[in-house]
């Protein structure tokens, strides 16, 4: 039996290019070291004895021994590469990643320098993968990884949130380690990795080089984000024009239903169940923050009508959201539903002046995509 993640839902700003690009470079790495036996293997690995050796410090994190040990390292370096990629671009992952591997091979090589008899060396992407599972507890633990588990014969799907699946490994590598009075070995390694990865995911959100939208460990303990998928969600009653159909049983199965659908990520469900609440003259209390989360559930799953108008949902609730959701709206309506003027309605109150430089360059293609789009005649439906 084994598991592995392969996907996840959190929102995404950059395509994972670099995460795919290390996967090919380790990929041919593979097959020029000749299954991580051959000569070049041997130059490659992190040796352990007397001295440093600089050039292993990087090279260590691109052989690996046989394809098992590939194919695992890679999966997992997808699926937590796309969570961090998502959010800082390529150039500062790829730096990210190999300072995490360099930074653990430093520390290898000085923890053996009188060690040369017992580990010949190692090899291998896990140190600098189990550093990105560290960043990501930090950065987005209540983003959900979807995983595969096989069986024997059978394949099974399900969602785990990412403080629990990194959270497990991380303590159980730890475990393995001190257990082995933290001689060099995979969970050593490991081990390593994992607190270079939250010492750097503390540093680099402390210092505001990474955006998290309130997703990030600190917030969701400051309760700024819910804390549990098993929260209670409570009814607000319209005091105004309750309608007279509307009965407290009605109003019980709304919220049930929202509740298990939010559990069991069944976004369609919760956006209906929230629409019907809403048509009842009185509407679930569902935070921006969840709702941000539904419109992006329905995207992924295609249904861009119901994501916008989820989206649309989350500006008519104050306060003010940030800017990624009037950009994630307006690509929808620009490039899914060609509704040009509605995207410039929905980013007018955007100043590129007053965005980060990646949110700024995003707003420019919307609104230049948009224009022309206005100049070329589309022909759109008055809607919102």
């Amino acid at each position: 039996m084994c598991f592995v993640p392969v996907n996840s839902d959190a929102p995404m700003y950059h395509y994972p290019l670099m995460t795919v690009g290390l996967i090919a470079t380790n990929i041919v790495t593979f097959v020029a070291t000749e299954w991580g036996f051959g000569p070049l293997a041997k130059e490659w690995i992190l040796a352990f004895g007397p001295g440093y050796e600089p050039v292993q410090w990087l090279t260590y994190n691109f052989v690996h021994f046989g394809p098992v040990h590939l194919l695992f390292n890679m999966v997992f370096l997808l699926a937590f590469g796309m969570i961090i990629e998502g959010k800082i671009g390529w150039w500062k992952f790829l730096l990210l990643y190999l300072g995490a591997g360099v930074g653990g091979g430093i520390i290898m090589q000085w923890w053996m320098q009188n060690s040369a008899g017992a580990t010949f060396g190692i090899g291998g992407a896990s140190l600098a993968v189990f550093a990105l599972m560290g960043i990501c507890l930090i950065w987005s633990p209540l983003n959900d990884l979807q995983c595969v588990m096989v069986w024997w014969n059978r394949t099974i799907e399900f969602d785990v949130p990412v403080v629990w699946f990194s959270g497990l490994c991380i303590v159980k590598e730890f475990f393995i380690s001190s257990a082995g009075q933290f001689q060099m070995g995979s969970a050593f390694a490991h081990t390593i990795g994992a607190l270079i990865g939250l010492s750097g995911g503390v540093a680099l959100l402390k210092y505001k080089l990474v955006d998290c939208e309130e997703w990030d460990v600190f917030s969701v303990a400051k309760g700024r984000h819910q804390k549990s998928y098993f929260a209670r969600y409570r009814l607000s009653e319209s005091s105004e024009t309750e309608q007279s159909e509307t009965t407290a049983e009605q109003k019980r199965n709304d919220a049930e239903e929202f509740r298990e659908a939010w559990v069991s990520h069944d976004w369609p469900t919760a956006w209906k169940a929230y629409e019907r609440s809403t048509n009842r003259s009185r509407r679930l209390l569902a935070s921006p923050e969840k709702l941000i989360r539904i419109a992006n559930g329905l995207y992924r799953r295609h249904l861009y009508a119901e994501a916008a108008d989820a989206f649309y949902a989350v500006l008519e609730q104050p306060p003010e959201p940030k800017p990624e959701v009037r950009l994630k709206l307006a690509a929808i309506l620009t490039e899914i539903q060609q509704r040009p003027k509605a995207a410039l309605r929905v980013l007018r109150p955007l100043q590129n002046g007053q965005l980060p430089a990646r949110l700024s360059q995003k707003l420019r293609q919307i609104k230049s995509l948009a224009t022309r789009m206005v100049d070329e005649g589309c022909m759109e439906i008055a809607s919102r």
